[in-house]
């Protein structure tokens, strides 16, 4: 599964900055590199060299295309297909791992269904065998540069789960080290609330805004923030999640959005039944989501007024109720949240939104530890 061709982390700026250059683009001259960074060909060079020593990149043989006079002109193809990061979304019944290359292409998505009595070492492997499986599946001949995963708990800066409600197996579980010893990468381990927004914000609706909310609600109610373009964890790891406040509401929102939804014969089994009974003239369903949408408002304007959002963003399972129940939600913040009226906005990746948050967690190591983009040129 390992590539050989990377043997040390990316260091020097000159080859940083053609590797820039060549990550979203076509193969490249000397001369068009040189006109890409904006600097002379002979730094170029010596950038081009120390990617070609590490094997990112490779020289392709002159095609006739871009002849001149004398000798014709070698292009350069960055190896982007050779460097995976994985994202993955760990949920109690199910788990995703979604793969993407230095190109910036998603090149496979793994779905695997999840037994809610697993222990917790038994959970822990079978992420490790799906991510392997993953990529025997989609990228047999590239390596795994890391790892980014969401996860229903409490995660400090170690990547260890201090509280897990949802998968209590999980609890205590120093995870990112565990899968880091078993897939011999680093891994990067986040609160699947907070993978999601930043998932959003990286790929989804989310994107070109600076400050923003991500509610996650389906059987439980959570949030993450953007915060000045950065994801905001807080201290230990627990930041958005006012929903353990009882008298905002979060808390059994879901139970009590299916409870009194009930038609006058049998009660709704899932809240996307709900919905659909009040599609059909269901006047308890219909005040049921009514409810539900107040329930979220309070809680969710408590956070707006802390944040002052320019976005927020509805994830999780009530996200397939649509752009109607994202105006009610609209129209009960303004209520609630009166002095401020941020943009709502139903989530465009869906159940996808942890993973490639994760995807992006994955990145971040990579384009800072390994490449180190943050020591970029002045141009």
């Amino acid at each position: 599964m390992l590539s050989t061709g990377f043997v040390a982390p990316v260091v020097d700026p000159f080859s940083v900055a053609v590797f820039v250059a060549l990550r979203n683009a076509q193969p490249r001259t000397l001369t068009q590199l040189a006109d890409a960074t904006r600097l002379s060909r002979p730094t170029v060079l010596e950038g081009v060299k120390g990617l070609e020593d590490r094997g990112w990149i490779e020289r392709l043989d002159p095609d006739g295309k871009e002849r001149k006079a004398g000798r014709p002109a070698i292009r350069f193809r960055l190896r982007g297909e050779d460097g995976i990061v994985a994202g993955v979304d760990v949920g109690v019944h199910k788990l995703l791992v979604i793969l993407l290359n230095l190109h910036n292409e998603i090149v496979g998505e793994h779905r695997v269904q999840l037994e809610g009595s697993m222990t917790g070492a038994g959970r822990v492997e079978v992420v490790g065998s799906a991510i392997d499986e993953a990529m025997r599946l989609f990228a047999p001949s590239s390596r795994l540069l890391a790892v980014g995963a969401g996860v229903p708990g409490i995660v400090d800066r170690l990547g260890r789960i201090s509280v897990a409600r949802a998968i209590p197996e999980l609890d205590g579980i120093e995870l990112a080290a565990r899968l880091q010893q078993r897939l011999g990468c680093p891994v990067f381990i986040e609160n699947d609330a907070h993978a999601a927004t930043l998932g959003e914000f990286s790929y989804g609706v989310g994107r070109g805004t600076s400050d923003l909310i991500y509610l996650v609600a389906g059987y439980r109610t959570a949030a993450g923030m953007i915060i000045g373009g950065t994801l905001h964890r807080g201290r230990t790891g627990a930041a958005g999640m006012v929903g353990e406040m009882n008298i905002l509401r979060w808390l059994g929102a879901a139970e009590r959005l299916m409870a009194t939804g009930a038609s006058d014969d049998i009660a709704p089994a899932t809240a996307a039944d709900v919905f659909r009974a009040a599609e059909k003239g269901d006047q308890s369903a219909a005040a049921a989501i009514a409810q539900y949408a107040d329930d979220l408002a309070t809680g969710l304007s408590a956070l707006a007024l802390a944040v002052d959002p320019e976005l927020v963003v509805i994830g999780g399972g009530i996200s397939l109720a649509g752009p109607p129940f994202a105006q009610q939600l609209r129209e009960r913040l303004s209520i609630h949240a009166r002095l401020i009226r941020p943009r709502v906005e139903i989530s465009e990746l869906g159940d996808r939104a942890a993973a490639l948050g994760g995807v992006r967690l994955a990145l971040d190591h990579v384009e800072t530890a390994v490449f180190d983009l943050t020591n970029l040129p002045e141009f």
